[in-house]
């Protein structure tokens, strides 16, 4: 038998379908205790030819090893400052000893531990935790049926319910869209029958902040709608797309952090960061128009986002559109998605994301203008900057 230590990258945490689709709870500091775990495991890759019970005498042979996390880490990569993180994660790991997986399987309700060993060193200031044995096929060892996550992207997660729908969502990245009935994501989820009782309180203190959450710091881009009878949600669906995700810069990013801010001088830096943002380079003129268009929309729609990230989701939009159609003009494309929010399937969000009406071609066929009629009115093509536009859009970065 053959056992494949490698195609795991380095910093990247694998957990098992059927681990994510089963039912736990963490406060964020447990979260972040376990991910920073897993990240140090040394994961197993099994050959894929292995039977099922060859596989099953490997993962009985095998068991964790203690992980040591020192508080030096655990402040470095959550970029915590304050004293006091050695006694809270003393606090976590006592209770991530109580902490249960529950999932169903053939019909049988299954519990699982999560940990079965800590260690508290005050003189090394670390704390070491040993994943439980029952979880050796979810955490440590696979064959298939896992997802896999880069901690560099997740450790930026400071919500318990944003890090479980993120789960759950990049298990389904291939699909781009995931529908749950209301009491199985409650289940998902850990909420207790006698949590948020009402669904205007899921919608406020879970799903909202969990999609800002997503769609700010992580590499999916989200959108969700709710549905039922009779005024009674029912089920909840989302739709997603993978977005790029450059969470080491954003501290450095000052330029779109407010709102409706719209800076008076536009220089090669900033022309340089939309030629990144959207894929090719415009000009200072298209700029100012993507930036003013942008930071109305926001306002228009009584968003929480600033203008950067709202451009870059429209891109996400229009690139998903051009996968199956034909755009002659890409950037007459963006300034109509930035203009009118459209949202994934060209839904414009004053409408609903999910809606089944009708959408403009915005090929001609209408009468009316096309995507190239558009990019020239709306950018100023059509009046005396031709020249000097269509110069700046060709010129090299």
């Amino acid at each position: 038998m053959e056992i494949i230590k490698s195609g795991v990258k380095k910093r990247e945490i694998l957990k098992s379908n059927r681990l994510i689709e089963g039912s736990y709870k963490f406060t964020t500091s447990e979260n972040r205790l376990v991910d920073l775990a897993l990240m140090k495991l040394e994961v197993i890759m099994l050959d894929k030819n292995l039977s099922a019970e060859e596989v099953a005498a490997l993962i009985k042979k095998a068991q964790f090893e203690e992980i040591t996390i020192y508080v030096s880490d655990y402040k470095k990569e959550y970029n915590i400052k304050n004293n006091t993180v050695y006694e809270e994660l003393a606090k976590s790991a006592n209770r991530l000893l109580k902490r249960q997986l529950v999932y169903s399987e053939k019909g049988r309700l299954i519990k699982k531990n999560w940990a079965i060993t800590c260690i508290f060193n005050d003189d090394e200031n670390s704390i070491s935790i040993q994943f439980h044995p029952d979880l050796i096929a979810d955490l440590l060892m696979f064959k298939g049926c896992y997802t896999r996550f880069d901690f560099d992207v997740r450790k930026y997660i400071k919500s318990f319910y944003t890090c479980r729908i993120y789960e759950l969502l990049k298990q389904y990245e291939i699909y781009g869209t995931r529908t749950f009935t209301l009491e199985k994501l409650r289940f998902l989820l850990g909420i207790d029958d006698n949590e948020y009782p009402l669904w205007s309180n899921i919608r406020q203190s879970v799903i909202l902040p969990a999609v800002e959450g997503i769609n700010k710091k992580l590499d999916l881009y989200v959108e969700w709608e709710s549905s039922g009878a009779k005024r009674k949600v029912e089920n909840v669906s989302f739709k997603f797309r993978k977005q790029k995700s450059k969470i080491e810069n954003r501290d450095q990013i000052g330029l779109f952090n407010q709102k409706s801010s719209i800076p008076e001088d536009i220089d090669y830096n900033i022309i340089a960061e939309f030629k990144e943002l959207l894929g090719v380079t415009i000009g200072v003129h298209q700029i100012d128009k993507f930036m003013k268009d942008s930071a109305k929309a926001i306002k228009q729609y009584d968003l929480n986002i600033s203008v950067k990230e709202y451009i870059a989701q429209k891109k996400i939009v229009v690139d998903n559109y051009a996968e199956k159609h034909n755009v002659p003009s890409y950037i007459g494309a963006m300034v109509r998605a930035v203009q009118e929010n459209w949202v994934l399937n060209f839904k414009s969000q004053a409408k609903g994301a999910f809606n089944n009406y009708e959408q403009r071609t915005y090929d001609g066929s209408d009468g009316k203008m096309d995507f190239r009629q558009l990019e020239k009115k709306l950018l100023g093509w059509d009046k005396s900057a031709d020249d000097e536009v269509a110069s700046t859009l060709s010129e090299e970065e």
